[in-house]
């Protein structure tokens, strides 16, 4: 359909799409409104601003039925600890601020062969950590799985604030879990709420962070 009129589009489902897309790029914008999928299994599709209706199995076009949800990431923020520089935790009542550095290390062996092999050294202050102590920590740090995406308010201080700085070029992003009326936390990423929060991981960083601090294993 070319030069579609008003009643048209709206005959077709696209005056009010079903469903809308964004795709920003280095150069340009792209953004594309469609159809609830019909009988057939098939979508009508139309380019903002443009005048043609494209009509498209719905198979090619899976952000259609796709939810917010289930775009949304298993867990509250869980970077690389090799993307890394420094790990700050608050647990409360004291802040620990942990350093990482990462080195690789190749070597060729006698037929040519290269291997590389990394090494993660943590610090906090001129103590060091145990990899393996802290990597336990780190995972009840970053695998908090989201429960919910629903909004809700941020009251009181937090039980636990974690900030993440990258070594490519020292940005932050900085997580923190507050009470919330359930038996879940309200989950914040850089001042905005992401959710609810299952507890249990949270909890056990809370109760990890001056020990492993001191580099001693929960």
């Amino acid at each position: 359909m070319v030069n579609p009129s008003s009643s048209q589009l709206s005959s077709v489902g696209l005056s009010n799409p079903y469903a809308k897309i964004k795709a920003v790029y280095p150069d340009t914008t792209v953004s594309l409104r469609a159809s609830k999928p019909d009988g057939d299994g098939n979508v009508c599709l139309m380019k903002e601003g443009g005048n043609i209706v494209y009509t498209i199995s719905a198979e090619k076009v899976p952000w259609v039925k796709t939810s917010y949800d289930s775009l949304v990431n298993e867990y509250v923020l869980y970077p690389k600890m090799s993307a890394l520089s420094e790990v700050s935790v608050n647990d409360g009542k004291n802040t620990y601020t942990f350093s990482l550095s990462t080195a690789q290390k190749t070597k060729t062996d006698d037929n040519g062969s290269e291997s590389t092999t990394t090494t993660t050294t943590v610090k906090n202050g001129k103590t060091e950590i145990e990899l393996a102590t802290f990597s336990g920590f780190y995972e009840n740090l970053t695998m908090v799985e989201l429960a919910d995406t629903k909004s809700d308010s941020k009251n009181g201080s937090p039980v636990l604030t974690v900030t993440y700085k990258y070594s490519s070029d020292g940005s932050t992003d900085t997580v923190s879990y507050y009470k919330s009326d359930s038996n879940r936390y309200v989950a914040v990423v850089n001042g905005r709420v992401a959710g609810h929060a299952y507890q249990s991981k949270v909890n056990t960083a809370v109760k990890q962070a001056s020990s492993v601090a001191a580099n001693k294993s929960e």
